[in-house]
């Protein structure tokens, strides 16, 4: 594999998540927040956004399907008393709406990637040429 190839590949990925991240942006800022206007302040979505950020996308995942019942029942209870969260702070939103978009896109392309191993950016080197053919006519049948 030719690291050429490999860093155009990445840097692809790298931007598809970048686009993700400044649309995730832009789709909060102009339709999502305004919804939410008269809700409380900055101060929550920053301490979560920064928890977060050093737990990683993996513990934060794993600790979100933990919870989700308690925090789904927090949330409609929320929504019943009308006590919307509201981002007044341009710089925190688009900060914790570009990390969003950026590393749930990045984390789809980068397994996606993965699923191909002959063919995508993450190659695989050194297979034997019959696993090779033996693996394409498994896929025409």
């Amino acid at each position: 594999m030719k690291l050429k190839d490999a860093w155009r590949g990445l840097a692809i990925m790298l931007l598809i998540g970048i686009a993700a991240g400044v649309l995730n942006v832009m789709l909060f800022t102009f339709v999502m927040n305004p919804l939410t206007t008269g809700g409380k302040a900055d101060e929550i979505a920053v301490n979560t956004y920064v928890v977060d950020f050093f737990v990683g996308w993996v513990f934060f995942s794993a600790w979100f399907l933990a919870r989700a019942d308690e925090e789904l029942k927090k949330v409609e209870e929320a929504v019943h008393k009308a006590d919307l969260l509201h981002i007044e702070s341009l710089l925190v939103s688009s900060e914790i709406q570009f990390g969003v978009g950026f590393l749930v896109v990045t984390t789809a392309l980068v397994l996606w990637d993965l699923d191909d191993p002959l063919a995508g950016v993450i190659k695989v080197s050194g297979i034997p040429e019959e696993w090779v053919r033996e693996l394409h006519q498994k896929q025409q049948r």
